[in-house]
């Protein structure tokens, strides 16, 4: 809608906004397109849907200001956890976005766990 320099520029906004929320092992990568990854290497269940709840409203928070526009962005996110949800990386994978999904359904901006 916007065109390419102000959608990459919005996804290095968005990609500091989560890093305010994480922790400093913890990992943020682009999966593709707009849907990134964020790996926690150590917590439970618990502790991922609440950092996933924390970059959830820091995100929502963000203003970006870019050539006198202003955009607001907000995220969803599917909570899925080794060893408990899945024993492989692909079916956890799998398992986060089909959580995704489900709070994408209810109108998104905010977190869904398996």
């Amino acid at each position: 809608t916007h065109g390419h320099a102000i959608g990459d520029t919005i996804l290095k906004e968005f990609v500091i906004a989560i890093r305010k929320g994480i922790r400093a092992t913890d990992l943020v990568g682009r999966f593709g397109g707009d849907e990134f990854l964020i790996l926690l290497p150590t917590g439970d269940k618990e502790r991922a849907r609440k950092i996933a709840e924390g970059v959830a409203k820091i995100v929502g928070k963000s203003v970006i200001n870019i050539n006198q526009q202003t955009f607001q962005i907000t995220t969803s996110i599917g909570v899925a956890t080794y060893p408990d949800d899945s024993k492989t990386a692909e079916d956890m994978f799998s398992k986060a976005d089909s959580a995704l999904y489900i709070i994408k359904r209810k109108g998104g901006n905010g977190v869904s766990a398996v």
